[in-house]
């Protein structure tokens, strides 16, 4: 039979270990919260970028028609755009899918 003292030092042990147990949950989870909005706001910069690239797109296709050009898909800086927005969604695309990853692994 267990001694009262026993008793108490086997409670503290495995509240301590529950403790232990319930802190690293919590951190894990805080990193997962944590990376998801470092992810979220690089999202965000990164369509800042895209909407940025349409404004100036814009501006050049304009100033292109006005000159009289027909085919401004020719223009270098048009495609440097859109191959720059291209890039941009490829990222966006990946963060999201990097976010549903670390969702998923948390549930886990």
């Amino acid at each position: 039979m267990e001694s009262l003292w026993e008793k108490v030092q086997k409670g503290l042990s495995e509240g301590l270990d529950a403790a232990k147990s319930g802190i690293s949950t919590f951190l894990d989870k805080t990193g997962d919260i944590t990376q998801i909005a470092r992810l979220r706001i690089s999202i965000v910069g990164l369509q800042r970028k895209i909407r940025d690239n349409f404004f100036e797109m814009g501006g050049r296709i304009y100033e292109l028609v006005s000159k009289g050009e027909e085919d401004v898909l020719k223009d270098k800086e048009i495609k440097k755009l859109i191959k720059e927005v291209k890039a941009l969604e490829k990222e966006i695309h990946d963060a999201e899918k990097e976010i549903e990853k670390i969702k998923k692994e948390g549930k886990d």
